[in-house]
């Protein structure tokens, strides 16, 4: 090989791998330069064999060139099996990791995509219960009902035994009140106010409690004490004699409501 001209670099290198014995060593951790003295000139022969670091085992690439100075060898570290193998493994995880994520993306958009034109479906349905044949739009409730999901209340400002309660609802088309969820429960304590409001719950003595509508009552609730009509006192629900004199609480369902569940007016408690 003829030597190159002064003030040239020529670089050949080639490759001496051995297993790494030790993974802490520090060719595994630093990179490491080793100059040589050339025999003969250029071109010259490596005749003392790899660095010592590779006697000792250590995994590195031996690379050999020259300058138009001296030749250089140096030992580059590369990685270990382990390390090559941690590696490996963190990348397959992170590409579990974004294949699963972009799989849930997709099932959340197809979802949403069939059943947003359901819901505005079912919207649309809403909106036109409540316009009338003049075309304007009619409200949820009558006058001095309060609307709550779906259904109607009224709250009484005279007061009555249970049963005029029970016929003064019957008179505006809805029935003493029949409590479905204890959201609906939850309501009622907070808009009574602190007087006492009959609901559309009964038993005869020792008997089981029932709606006024005939559906007997899961006890979803306590009713206290031991009496024949129920009643909303302060956060609980409590009986006392039907002759008492209470303002009371009326439900019905509301035009949304009738509309989407097409059943009857006097309201079909879940429970």
């Amino acid at each position: 090989m003829t030597p190159s001209p002064p003030g040239t670099t020529q670089y050949q290198p080639f490759t001496l791998m051995h297993p790494c014995a030790d993974p802490q060593h520090p060719l595994n951790q630093d990179t490491s330069f080793h100059r040589v003295t050339a025999l003969n000139g250029w071109p010259f022969n490596i005749t003392d064999g790899p660095p010592k670091e590779l006697q000792r085992g250590a995994s590195a690439r031996l690379e050999v060139g020259f300058t138009d100075h001296e030749p250089v060898r140096r030992v580059i570290n590369v990685l270990n099996p382990q390390t090559r193998l941690r590696v490996v493994l963190g990348l397959a995880a992170a590409l579990f990791i974004t294949v699963v994520g972009l799989s849930l993306y997709i099932m959340v958009l197809k979802k949403r995509q069939f059943s947003e034109p359901q819901i505005m479906k079912e919207s649309a349905q809403s909106r036109a219960a409540d316009i009338g044949k003049d075309g304007r739009v009619l409200p949820p409730c009558g006058d001095s009902w309060i609307w709550y999901w779906n259904k109607c209340f009224y709250f009484s400002e005279g007061y009555g035994d249970w049963t005029e309660a029970r016929d003064s609802c019957a008179a505006l088309n809805s029935s003493l009140a029949l409590i479905d969820t204890q959201e609906e429960l939850d309501f009622m304590f907070r808009y009574k106010g602190m007087r006492d409001h009959w609901i559309g719950l009964q038993r005869e003595t020792d008997q089981q409690w029932k709606w006024v509508n005939g559906t007997k009552f899961s006890n979803w609730f306590v009713v206290e004490d031991y009496s024949e009509c129920a009643y909303l006192n302060h956060g609980r629900v409590k009986s006392a004699e039907c002759y008492g004199k209470r303002k009371w609480i009326c439900t019905q369902v509301s035009a949304y409501g009738r509309k989407r569940n097409k059943r009857s007016l006097i309201l079909q408690p879940f429970r």
